[in-house]
């Protein structure tokens, strides 16, 4: 009896440790199962510029004069398209016949001297040769997508800076001599082709200065600078529809002058588009179909009275000899540009008419307050100027998913 009585007792004094055992057991297995359990996905609230951005159709309008052939025959031009005009200044001759193809590889001629003559100081030392190089490799690689895409006008537009920045990249590495023998080279050649071409009959000469352009689309009359002041959006809209000008074909027809540099392009929208733009102030616009962009002022806008419809008319003192004046084009305009915090957009939640988002403050869950300004890539750009300890901050840890969560869990 007392045998086993000293059995329980020494039982009896066992029972503390394990109990304790069991309780390290325990402890242990937990923390392996919350181990192996994937904690929410997190991200740090980073700076990220966001831009809005708008596309329409614009309109370009213009100063522009119709040059006419005062002689029957092929009227063709001496000139390259954007080339400056001084009044009185040569920009076309009349032929009774015509050699087209040497007309053809003339007018060509004069593109690429045109191009090197405005290319050739671009960049005068050989340390540019790099960026030249690189700006080669670039364009080649929009080229190449322009031409897959079927998108000429910028193709165009692209094999013009190429072959710009290739004769710039020559002369940097070669000399300057070697640039200007090339042109030299291109303009020997461009006498030989005039002077077979055929016989001459007249001249066409500028009544005024301005930029020679070859083509005519018959809306130069139609969509003209002098009526933007006046401009209505009925008017704009009966211009859309007009009939082109009978003059387009016309053998007699030499071309035309952009006789002022400042020209205007306008598009139509609604009322809340129109809203995020302010007279006088620039914006960026994106000509697609070339994929030319130019900075433009705001000139004025022109509503309707009898519906949600406005113009913006955007004005430009610049006149380019590489930027495509095609009367309508496609234009990405940017209404305004920005910095805040990149948020994503699964991440934002709804709680009591709190627009927010969940962080992970150490190991505790926090809601954050977030005024959303605009978007970007699948990311809301949220206000970086709240101030108060629950709205969002630089390098929280935002919860970009996870379940059951609320302003306070826990998670070990």
């Amino acid at each position: 009896m007392e045998k086993e009585s000293g059995r329980a007792l020494r039982w009896t004094r066992h029972i503390p440790a394990l109990l304790l055992c069991a309780v390290v057991v325990i402890y242990c297995a937990y923390h392996l199962v919350m181990s192996l359990i994937p904690g929410p996905e997190l991200l740090s609230a980073q700076r990220m510029t966001y831009t809005e951005t708008v596309v329409l159709d614009g309109y370009l309008m213009m100063s522009e004069q119709i040059l006419v052939s005062p002689s029957v025959g092929e009227a063709l031009a001496v000139r390259a398209d954007g080339e400056r005009v001084a009044v009185g200044g040569e920009v076309a001759r009349v032929y009774t016949t015509v050699n087209g193809e040497a007309y053809d590889e003339l007018t060509e001629l004069r593109r690429r001297i045109s191009i090197l003559e405005r290319a050739a100081t671009t960049y005068t030392s050989i340390k540019n040769a790099p960026q030249v190089l690189s700006l080669i490799e670039d364009n080649l690689m929009r080229y190449r997508e322009a031409v897959r895409d079927n998108e000429m006008v910028k193709a165009l537009s692209l094999r013009d800076t190429i072959l710009a920045a290739r004769a710039q990249y020559q002369a940097l590495v070669s000399g300057y001599s070697s640039y200007e023998d090339t042109i030299r080279a291109l303009k020997a050649r461009a006498t030989i082709l005039e002077s077979g071409l055929g016989t001459v009959v007249a001249s066409v000469y500028a009544d005024a200065g301005g930029y020679y352009y070859r083509s005519v689309d018959g809306y130069e009359t139609v969509f003209s600078a002098a009526s933007v002041d006046s401009l209505t959006v009925d008017a704009f809209r009966a211009m859309k529809q007009a009939e082109p000008a009978s003059y387009v074909g016309d053998s007699r027809t030499a071309g035309k002058l952009i006789t002022d540099h400042t020209w205007y392009a306008v598009v139509e929208t609604d009322s809340a588009t129109a809203s995020a733009f302010t007279s006088g102030q620039t914006y960026g616009l994106r000509f697609l179909g070339a994929d030319q962009t130019l900075d433009m002022k705001l000139h004025r806008t022109v509503s309707s009275s009898r519906e949600d419809a406005v113009l913006l008319i955007f004005t430009s003192n610049r006149i380019s000899p590489d930027f495509s004046y095609t009367r309508c084009q496609r234009v990405e305009i940017t209404s305004s540009t920005g910095e805040g915090y990149a948020v994503p957009q699964k991440a934002v939640r709804n709680i009591d008419g709190v627009t927010g988002v969940y962080v992970l403050d150490r190991y505790v869950v926090r809601f954050r307050r977030i005024s959303i300004l605009g978007e970007e890539n699948g990311m809301y750009i949220c206000d970086p100027s709240l101030t108060g300890a629950d709205c969002l901050k630089l390098y929280d840890s935002i919860i970009v998913e996870g379940n059951d969560l609320y302003d306070g869990k826990i998670y070990n």
